[in-house]
């Protein structure tokens, strides 16, 4: 399971329980087609072809897998895909009461990006929530005097570009560029602690791909963006989340979310609203 960032875009803070509601993993919907039963039997056949070619090559199968090659027809194939705890329509296709809009299980204002947003220190109604026992941006947490973190502010007070600044100033993204993909030797004490503090879940080729040059990837890294955004236009992500963070982002995914994700902060009517942080589940 994985979490994730969320900035919430908001008139009333109060009003972020209800804005996240339709989202709720834990919500059933009337029932709906999940698979049809084309798409089971299709499944089916693949299931059998493969098994086909598992006794080709010497395999011995079990029991259940021997069913799928003595059904001949589409029924007995699909008589096997078919499962008694599922739920079916007249037609044979298997229903789902999953709410399809699901984004999380869970979630806390600030948690793993608690203290994400920077404001000065004479801002009144910024917003603190509560941290989590893993800070995901503690790298960049200092500031000078006059400044603070919090969780939610005005869009009008968060000081975007000192955030920036320093999220820069200790040339966290350059390391990380040098080091997991260019696969530069660690040399000083604080290289090797950076290694040893730091997982990379991607190989060379990716980040080639996705960002092209070291400074374009310091770029993009050092801007402030969440994975996801949720305002009265409803929630926009840049892909889908699965299992342990990894999500289904591509290049034009993350640059068209991108562009919505700035446009909506850069909006003169949204800034007397607030941004929030919210740490997700799902």
């Amino acid at each position: 399971m994985s979490h994730y960032s969320l900035a919430v875009i908001t008139d009333e803070p109060d009003n972020i329980e209800k804005m996240l509601a339709p989202y709720d993993e834990s919500i059933e919907v009337e029932p709906y087609i999940d698979i049809t039963k084309e798409e089971i039997i299709k499944h089916a056949k693949e299931r059998k072809e493969g098994y086909i070619k598992a006794v080709e090559n010497g395999e011995e199968l079990r029991d259940w897998q021997q069913e799928y090659l003595n059904a001949n027809t589409d029924e007995e194939l699909y008589k096997l895909e078919r499962y008694e705890d599922e739920e079916y329509d007249e037609n044979g296709n298997m229903l789902s009461k999953y709410n399809p809009n699901s984004k999380w299980d869970w979630y806390e204002i600030g948690g793993r990006w608690h203290n994400e947003i920077l404001v000065k220190e004479n801002v009144e109604d910024a917003i603190s929530g509560s941290p989590s026992f893993m800070d995901l941006s503690s790298h960049f947490k200092d500031s000078d005097n006059g400044f603070m973190w919090v969780d939610g502010a005005r869009i009008k007070d968060i000081q975007f570009g000192k955030m920036e600044e320093l999220k820069n100033q200790n040339n966290y993204y350059g390391m990380y560029w040098d080091l997991f993909v260019d696969s530069k030797e660690p040399e000083t004490d604080e290289e090797k602690k950076f290694i040893e503090e730091n997982i990379n879940f991607y190989k060379r080729e990716y980040y080639l791909e996705r960002y092209g040059t070291k400074e374009y990837f310091i770029k993009q890294k050092s801007m402030f963006i969440c994975h996801a955004l949720l305002d009265e236009s409803g929630w926009h992500e840049v892909g889908a989340m699965g299992w342990f963070g990894i999500d289904d982002s591509t290049k034009d995914s993350e640059t068209v979310f991108t562009e919505k994700f700035n446009e909506v902060l850069k909006n003169p009517d949204n800034q007397n609203k607030y941004l929030v942080i919210v740490d997700c589940h799902i």
